[in-house]
């Protein structure tokens, strides 16, 4: 990890968290910021920096040549590696079409959602009635607009989810100009 760190002081620029978690393994681990950022206090942000990669370069004189040498042999040989999760059928592999796949296993993961939000879109209509008949006595119910604001902004969501996962984004987003 050591002769990782120093390999990568000079080449990379990442974001804050990334920095972190290279220089103190975790970015949990990274010195808390002072108040205001860390322009506000540059000396001390250079003194944290300069503390944690004095500790690294410590490791790695502690290191012998042939063993800082495996180290980085075996870090390039990790990349582009990658763990199959489940075996696919070579002929269903080779020949395989978006049309092969079977959509109902969708169809019914999306039914029982769809049933919910019916069952909400009509209990905010019954109180949506409710309050226009009590309306001349009461003021609006705010918690009733954001219920219904929240609605349609979970239906939009459904939508946009269905329309991307059957391929028709770029139809949608047509339709909404």
């Amino acid at each position: 990890m050591c002769s990782y760190v120093v390999y990568l002081v000079n080449t990379l620029i990442l974001f804050p968290e990334a920095c972190a978690a290279i220089l103190w393994k975790t970015s949990k681990a990274a010195p808390k910021e002072p108040l205001g950022g860390a322009h506000i206090n540059p000396a001390w942000i250079s003194q944290q920096i300069k503390i944690a990669v004095m500790g690294a370069m410590n490791e790695l004189l502690e290191m012998d040549t042939p063993t800082l040498l495996n180290h980085r042999m075996l870090k390039f040989r990790q990349l582009g590696g990658f763990i199959e999760s489940e075996n696919v059928d070579p002929a269903k592999k080779v020949n395989m079409k978006k049309k092969d796949e079977p959509i109902a296993e969708l169809e019914e993961q999306a039914s029982v959602p769809d049933l919910d939000l019916e069952l909400e879109v009509e209990k905010l209509k019954q109180q949506i009635e409710t309050s226009k008949e009590d309306a001349s006595f009461q003021p609006p119910d705010l918690s009733l607009n954001e219920m219904i604001e929240k609605l349609k902004k979970e239906v939009d969501r459904e939508f946009a989810e269905a329309a991307r996962s059957m391929g028709l984004q770029e139809k949608l987003e047509m339709l909404k100009k």
